[in-house]
């Protein structure tokens, strides 16, 4: 089908990208009983893509529907067999790939927490809206702001008893300490504790809830589907004053910033790098990496499930920063496939590499510079 209506591929995302987020606030809502009608985004989502459907002049059993009841069937079938155009290329995915493109499968999918990166800040929208005010207080001190940053990730649950807890958050401005654990964390709920114990991730360190057939689940199913031996893996910890980072924390800071650190643990020692800075000028970038030579390299490390939403949502690199490249790098396990169509469609001023390349191709510039001293 040619499609006649203008900034089609846009308004499709930023659609979509609203959904995602209404489909995420309506699903804790109803789970802490509080749900009183259609979330407001949802409204506004669900306009757009009946209106986006009509434009399209298509079917009417094939545009995005009114009703909640039907609208929840479209949620739980995959974006790839939604009846709109392009739909089929933008979200098809291998059978044996990470996560498929559906939104809602008796829970809030994470493809649908990773396109609601995009349409309203989910700083804004869930658990997180302190976070801002927080980093507002440092007078955009970096140095304090990737400190917050790496302990949040460092330390996504928090034990009251034990003496490290106030070594770990000694370090910290005193006007922050205590906004930190009010604000960013949350007591462990009751329901998590399982015979006095809580299980904790063996991938990301939040709590695992343990279902009544014995197993456990972490917030969504990509900690499960990255870690081989997961029950077995998993931590107990004993203590009643336990905190955990609150979940949009989890979602959008601590399961980002886990690649984040490990890319910057895996190439912080390479030879011939003199320096490498964590969420450089207040998190414009993941990464700076700064050569003996000189040259300076900028990296943002991005995990979405797709990569034309990631490359919809995905600023330019500003021709006004001083530095000779731009990367992006996701995660190897997203695949070759992945890494491959989001380069052919970014043209933002990026090198895009998935992170065992960017580990060889920062190791291949030390390894040049050397040869020419």
């Amino acid at each position: 089908m040619k499609i006649l209506i203008d900034n089609y591929e846009k308004r499709c995302f930023d659609s979509l990208s609203i959904l995602a987020r209404s489909i995420i606030d309506m699903d804790k809502a109803f789970k802490d009983e509080n749900l009183e009608g259609f979330p407001k985004l949802m409204i506004k989502a669900t306009g757009d893509l009946h209106s986006i459907g009509l434009e399209l002049g298509l079917d009417f059993k094939d545009i995005y529907p009114l009703t909640l009841d039907e609208q929840i069937v479209w949620w739980e079938k995959p974006l790839h067999l939604w009846p709109y155009p392009s739909f089929d290329e933008w979200f098809f995915v291998e059978e044996d790939e990470l996560e498929q493109a559906v939104l809602y499968d008796y829970d809030v999918t994470e493809f649908c927490i990773s396109i609601a990166q995009g349409g309203h800040d989910p700083i804004h929208e869930q658990d997180t809206k302190e976070f801002i005010s927080i980093r507002n207080l440092l007078n955009n001190d970096s140095h304090d702001y990737s400190n917050i940053r790496k302990f949040l990730i460092e330390n996504p649950i928090l034990n009251l008893d034990s003496p490290t807890y106030i070594r770990k958050i000694a370090h910290m401005p005193p006007n922050i300490q205590e906004k930190l654990v009010n604000y960013l964390y949350e007591a462990v709920p009751k329901h998590y504790y399982n015979e006095g114990q809580v299980y904790v991730c063996p991938r990301c360190g939040w709590t695992l809830s343990i279902t009544d057939d014995g197993d456990a689940n972490c917030d969504t199913n990509k900690c499960k589907k990255l870690s081989s031996g997961w029950y077995f893996k998993s931590n107990k910890l004993n203590s009643h004053k336990l905190l955990r980072v609150r979940r949009g924390i989890r979602r959008y800071i601590v399961d980002p910033g886990l690649l984040e650190l490990n890319l910057f643990k895996r190439i912080e020692k390479l030879p011939r790098l003199k320096d490498v800075i964590l969420y450089p000028n207040n998190d414009e970038y993941d990464l700076e990496l700064i050569f003996e030579s000189g040259t300076s390299w900028v990296v943002d490390v991005k995990d979405w499930v797709n990569p034309y939403m990631l490359n919809h949502n995905l600023k330019s690199f500003s021709t006004n920063v001083i530095r000779e490249k731009a990367f992006i790098v996701v995660p190897s396990f997203r695949g070759s496939t992945y890494v491959k169509t989001l380069r052919s469609i970014c043209k933002k001023g990026y090198e895009v590499l998935d992170d065992k390349q960017f580990v060889k191709l920062v190791k291949k510039e030390g390894a040049q510079f050397e040869s020419q001293i």
